[in-house]
């Protein structure tokens, strides 16, 4: 355990450390395997991460440091395991009364606390409160009541807890130290499995930390360490912010902050996105340590606080905020694990191992074609419009006969996994053949529930603009501009089967890449050409969108279209809607819809960084996207492939 490097003056009477360790965005990441690729992996599982938890904890140890562990939340979904898991304990009288395997490894490796994502209401309250009753340490969250009819308190968890450690001075004197735990989540990101028509409320996180960190100073906490599902955004607060961590940082009273939700690598090599008071070398966000560890148990998050007591109570003198990575990415772009997996781990979860191996290589249907998403940022899909069909199809199927039975349906999806903040090696690739239950998981990562929202044809425009949003403005001038910025997750572009467009890259758009709406002129808006089936869409004619449960209620800081009818949200999970359309016959070979394109100045270039295994795909990918060019460059030190694409 080094010393602290970041000062905060004054000598004290009495010193004492406390180190605190955090994992966020596990997503049931355990075992140091891919599911989505039924392949060992060296990049993720909390197995791993326990191995740097228990060098870290010995280094506290030797210098009398008291330690925590803490996690952010997002760790009980996102892995074929926990659909095993989710299903066995669906069925009566099996599985009932087995621990869920993320709680029992979170219990034995002795959490101290945590929060809860928007993910892990995935499977609805009912389900998530049997899980947490197994938890063995407090779980905290400040910001969400529960929806109208679902148990007899609004609130869900308590907003916060206050951990009660002894510590020992550099002079040998005992003294407790208190530190007060508060937990938050994403506004307008759950709409839980069940409780569709009725969303449970979410307070705004800056909002809400303002008024009870004064609270948890007075109830005698020593020092607030806010755990908050959310990652860096806008500087600026803004009512209802997704990614509030620049403004969280300024409530004054705050010691130390954990972040998560928007997978980012937090203190690191670039800012994400950056900002003045974003310090990226030192892990600091307006003066406050902080750390984002990653996703999947890829880090492990360090922070470590020099404290003072001067007889009355207890300050911070110095910090230092750190990330501790399972991997290392050598200079010939292949990645080695650097923590070896815990052998504890391996043991206790290897029955659940084998049955999730059993469950993903359960057989469902045939692919004549190999499904990837390698560039789905840059033209159509035949894998994110395989999703976008098996939604339309199961819509139309059970509208049939109602009033809404005669509305145009406009299906939104994205590629889930199409590397960005992810990696080279995030990416969808199904290869032709068998589909199993693997790849149905691999096309379609999250168990999202589907929405269908009756809307105009100016909210659909507004829509597409944010999708657009993500991508970089183009000048003509500048040879081999990058199409989009590094930090910005590039899931976030959404295509909408059943509307033709052209996004134009030269032009301004109406929001930030991470949302934020910008002054709108003549020169500004990027959807050019937006038609329905030839006609072009005008502001009042009416469409039914089909979408997710978290962009519905704003995920992603989409457009809320709140004026909006919800025609269909009665609890479907997208991902068994998909299994149910494979099942139903095989997917043929053929080119997907060129629906839309992206288009710039003839002769302008940028660069895209995609896998390694794309490189054999790019001819495939010339003649999917009218009029755009792509050629290979150069292998980066990322582990990325770079190409130019030609206007």
């Amino acid at each position: 355990m080094d010393n602290a490097d970041h000062a905060h003056g004054a000598e004290g009477a009495g010193r004492a450390r406390l180190r605190i360790l955090a994992t966020t965005d596990l997503h049931m990441h355990i075992l140091p395997y891919d599911y989505f690729t039924d392949s060992a992996s060296q990049t993720r599982g909390l197995a791993r991460t326990a191995s740097l938890i228990h060098a870290a904890r010995a280094e506290a140890a030797a210098v009398s440091a008291a330690c925590l562990l803490v996690d952010n939340g997002d760790f009980l979904t996102g892995t074929p395991m926990d659909d095993e898991f989710a299903q066995r304990m669906a069925r009566p009288g099996d599985g009932g009364g087995e621990p869920h395997p993320m709680i029992s490894v979170m219990n034995a490796l002795g959490y101290d606390a945590a929060t809860l994502g928007n993910h892990d209401f995935d499977h609805g309250f009912a389900w998530l409160e049997r899980v947490l009753e197994q938890a063995e340490f407090p779980l905290v969250l400040a910001n969400l009541d529960r929806p109208p009819g679902h148990g007899v308190t609004a609130r869900f968890l308590p907003p916060y807890t206050i951990l009660t450690r002894q510590v020992h001075t550099a002079e040998g004197v005992a003294r407790t130290l208190r530190i007060g735990v508060l937990g938050f989540l994403p506004p307008h990101s759950i709409r839980p499995r069940h409780t569709l028509k009725t969303p449970p409320e979410t307070g705004d996180i800056v909002e809400v930390a303002r008024r009870l960190v004064p609270k948890l100073r007075a109830d005698g906490a020593d020092l607030v360490l806010v755990l908050a599902h959310t990652g860096i955004g806008e500087a600026e607060h803004h009512p209802g912010q997704e990614n509030a961590l620049v403004p969280l940082s300024e409530v004054e009273g705050i010691d130390a902050i954990v972040g998560g939700h928007a997978h980012q690598v937090f203190p690191g090599p670039r800012p994400s996105p950056p900002h003045s008071g974003v310090s990226p070398d030192t892990g600091h966000v307006n003066g406050v340590p902080v750390v984002i560890p990653g996703f999947w148990g890829s880090h492990l998050g360090v922070i470590d606080l020099d404290l003072v007591h001067d007889g009355d109570c207890w300050r911070v003198a110095a910090d230092r905020a750190e990330l501790r990575a399972t991997y290392q990415r050598g200079a010939d772009g292949q990645v080695r694990a650097t923590a070896p997996a815990d052998p504890d781990i391996r043991r206790a979860l290897a029955p659940d191992h084998t049955r999730t191996l059993h469950y993903v290589r359960t057989p469902v249907g045939q692919s004549a074609q190999r499904l990837h998403s390698y560039f789905s940022l840059i033209a159509p899909n035949a894998a994110v419009q395989l999703v976008q069909r098996a939604q339309r199809d199961f819509v139309a199927r059970v509208l049939t006969g109602t009033p809404h039975a005669s509305l145009p349906i406009l299906s939104s999806a994205s590629a889930l996994k199409c590397g960005g903040i992810g990696g080279p090696d995030h990416y969808t690739d199904v290869p032709a053949g068998e589909l199993t239950l693997r790849a149905i998981a691999d096309l379609y990562l999250y168990p999202n529930d589907l929405v269908a929202l009756k809307v105009t044809g100016a909210m659909m425009r507004d829509w597409l603009e944010r999708a657009a949003s993500v991508f970089n403005r183009l000048d003509p001038n500048r040879p081999d501009q990058p199409l989009i910025d590094p930090s910005t997750p590039s899931y976030l572009h959404e295509t909408v089967l059943g509307l033709e467009y052209q996004i134009d890259l030269a032009r301004a758009p109406l929001y930030t890449p991470r949302g934020a709406p910008l002054c709108r002129t003549a020169a500004s808006g990027r959807v050019q050409g937006l038609s329905h089936r030839g006609t072009p869409v005008r502001d009042n004619m009416e469409f039914l969108l089909i979408t997710n449960g978290f962009r519905a209620s704003g995920g992603g800081r989409y457009p809320r279209p709140d004026v909006a009818e919800e025609v269909l949200g009665a609890g479907d999970c997208i991902r068994d809607i998909l299994r149910d359309h494979v099942r139903e016959g095989p997917v043929t070979d053929h080119a997907p819809d060129p629906h839309w394109r992206l288009t710039a100045a003839h002769g302008t270039t940028a660069t895209l960084d995609c896998s390694p295994r794309a490189l054999p795909l790019a001819q495939e990918i010339d003649k999917a996207a009218a009029g755009l060019h792509l050629s290979p460059l150069a292998r980066l030190p990322s582990g990325f492939q770079q190409f130019r694409l030609t206007f």
